[in-house]
Formats: structure tokens, C-alpha cells, sequence
């Protein structure tokens, strides 16, 4: 039976779950975030320490599942899982390119049984532990969303609007309505199913 790592909290600090935030439910949008994800290798996963203070570090995604949980490994000992551990509803990942960007907060568990390590590993992670789940004090990190927003403007038709919004709102001394340049999504991740902009 796998033996889930317990968050230690620091008992001066309290971390309560993330209210809801409003986004999109339907299966459809669900899928698209998913689509968006895939686009992307890596993420910054941003987290809370027992002082409050807000680090990130860059982890490769070793898997994104068909609920939208991401999986990262990282060093045991080190900053990342501790804060996980201690402040689990306080994790936001984001993920960026030259036209894709991607954020999704959620709730942080850290394993570091077997079985579990094992079920997730990825060879592709082999430059970062070299021996793989045998690899000391290895650990992995899942990341269960709620809450999930994008922003899309690659593919040429994407491109041109985003510069026409751009262009039209210099002539005009406007500032661009953000929702109309690219492709801009507010998701609901907590369920299984999210309107567009």
C-alpha cells in the first residue's frame, strides 16, 4: 500500500483551501486546457514557504494526466517539496513560450514510496537523476488543479489579430482589449469538465 508523505505545517501559519474561483466547466474547454498543457515540456512551479515568502523553481513535467494533475520530480531535500509539504493549497504552476502562456493553481502531495515513483518516471528525466528512482532522497510532486487560465495567439490567423488589436489600439490611443488578442480561457479544473474569450 503506498505511504503518502503527511504535510507538516507550520503551526503559526494557516493555509486553508483555495475558494473557487470562476471559470469555465465544460468538458469541452477541459480539453482544451489539456491541449495547452501538452504544448509544454517544463513549468515553473511556484510555492509558499512557512515564512510566506514565494519561490519557483523550473521542474520538467514527467507526466499530465486526463484529469489535468501534473507530475514533477524533485530533490527530497530541497525547498520545492518542503514547501509543498508545509503549505500544499498555496502551489501555482505557469508555463510560457513566445505565444503560449498557461497558469493552473492547485493542491501539492509529495510521494516518495516506490510503487509510486515507479509509476511515474519518465527516461526522459534521466539527466536530472541519474539513477533513476534509486536516485537519494528523490521525491515526487502532484499537482492537483482547481483552477486553471490561458492565453493562445500561435498559428498565423491568431498572430495577425493579436497585431491588428495592437496596431489598432496604438493608432487609436487605446489600450488592447486583452481578451481579444489571441485566444484567453478561464478554466474550472476541480471538476472533470470550463466561456471562451
Amino acid at each position: 500500500m503506498e505511504q503518502q508523505q503527511q504535510a507538516r505545517p507550520d503551526p503559526t501559519v494557516k493555509s486553508e483551501p483555495n475558494p473557487p474561483l470562476p471559470g469555465d466547466a465544460s468538458s469541452q474547454s477541459f480539453d482544451r486546457f489539456k491541449q495547452e498543457i501538452a504544448n509544454f515540456n517544463t513549468a515553473m512551479i511556484n510555492t509558499v514557504d512557512s515564512k510566506g515568502a514565494i519561490g519557483g523553481v523550473p521542474l520538467a513535467i514527467a507526466q499530465h494526466d486526463e484529469g489535468n494533475q501534473l507530475f514533477f520530480f524533485a530533490p527530497g531535500d530541497g525547498r520545492t517539496v518542503e514547501d509543498v509539504r508545509a503549505r500544499p493549497t498555496d502551489v501555482c504552476v505557469t508555463m510560457s513560450s513566445a505565444n503560449r502562456y498557461v497558469t493552473v493553481t492547485g493542491t501539492g502531495r509529495v510521494h516518495t514510496d516506490k510503487p509510486t515513483l515507479e509509476k511515474y518516471w519518465t527516461q526522459k528525466l534521466l539527466p536530472y537523476f541519474p539513477q533513476g528512482t534509486d536516485t537519494p532522497n528523490i521525491a515526487l510532486i502532484v499537482v492537483e488543479p482547481n483552477y486553471g487560465e490561458y492565453w493562445d495567439s500561435a498559428g498565423p490567423w491568431k498572430l495577425i489579430n493579436s497585431y491588428y488589436q495592437m496596431i489598432s489600439a496604438a493608432l487609436t490611443g487605446t489600450v488592447p482589449d486583452r481578451d481579444k488578442v489571441g485566444e484567453h480561457n478561464k478554466v474550472s479544473l476541480s471538476t472533470s469538465a470550463s466561456t471562451s474569450t
